[in-house]
């Protein structure tokens, strides 16, 4: 950058960052480097512990924590060496980052409750969050993309994705037809982004490529570990026995269809 007094003088930053995670401390290396016109000043390298973090602009910034020192005053404790220091300051980096992941582990904060204040009549306060585990799952088992293909192949506009994921979670959580699963899905954290006509739609899609889906997710099934294939699982829970007395797997238990006849299993 040319100074306004003197054109033949040039500055020049140069930064050595050794980024360890975002939202994390870092050690930050600055050597500043005079060039002048037939004369060379090196400047002193300074050390510094620098936090990154994201601005309320969405961008990516950084504020200095703690200085370290120069690399001039820290050789005769840290040295004889530059690696010696550099190796030193990532240490004390690392310390500063264990620091404050722990300070973050112990803030507390605070809500203020009005209890002269009155809750809005219909409004929703309380959210269902339980679906938010399966919904680990079923990320992990790349049913999106399963989705995805779907849609190419059929090119149709409504969401297919949020469909076969709400019926999932509301089947897991409160198993019901069609129209209570899109009201169970309502109240969600995450809305809905398609309307109940669309689930009717859906249905003759997720229909005819149930075979595809379930190959999808049985091959994708690696993804959540190591598994054992000798054994099949399947679900038998619409098959009942007209008999009268238990006898072996043919026990009373409860079904679907809430039948008081004999189930495999209790």
């Amino acid at each position: 950058m040319a100074s306004p007094n003197n054109k033949n003088v040039w500055l020049l930053l140069y930064s050595q960052i050794m980024n360890f995670s975002r939202n994390s401390v870092t050690a930050r290396e600055f050597d500043s480097l005079i060039f002048q016109k037939n004369l060379t000043v090196l400047m002193t390298p300074a050390f510094y512990i620098a936090k990154s973090f994201i601005n309320n602009k969405g961008k990516s910034t950084s504020v200095n924590v703690r200085k370290l020192g120069t690399l001039k005053d820290l050789l005769p404790e840290h040295g004889p060496t530059r690696d010696d220091v550099m190796k030193w300051a990532k240490e004390e980096a690392r310390m500063e980052n264990l620091k404050f992941k722990k300070e973050q582990m112990a803030k507390a904060i605070q809500i203020t409750f009005h209890s002269d204040q009155k809750l809005d009549y219909g409004r929703q306060v309380f959210y269902p969050g339980g679906y938010l585990f399966p919904q680990s799952f079923y990320y992990r088992l790349q049913l999106d993309k399963t989705c995805r293909k779907l849609r190419d192949k059929h090119r149709f506009k409504y969401d297919i994705n949020a469909i076969l994921s709400d019926l999932i979670f509301a089947r897991i959580l409160e198993p019901s037809s069609k129209r209570s699963s899109y009201k169970t899905a309502s109240e969600f954290l995450e809305k809905p982004s398609y309307q109940l006509h669309d689930i009717y739609r859906a249905l003759d899609v997720l229909g005819n490529e149930c075979d595809f889906i379930q190959s999808e997710g049985y091959k994708n099934g690696h993804l959540l570990g190591k598994r054992s294939d000798k054994i099949l699982y399947y679900d038998c829970t619409n098959y009942y026995f007209e008999i009268e007395q238990e006898n072996g797997d043919k026990k009373y238990g409860k079904g679907k269809e809430h039948r008081p006849n004999g189930a495999v299993g209790k």
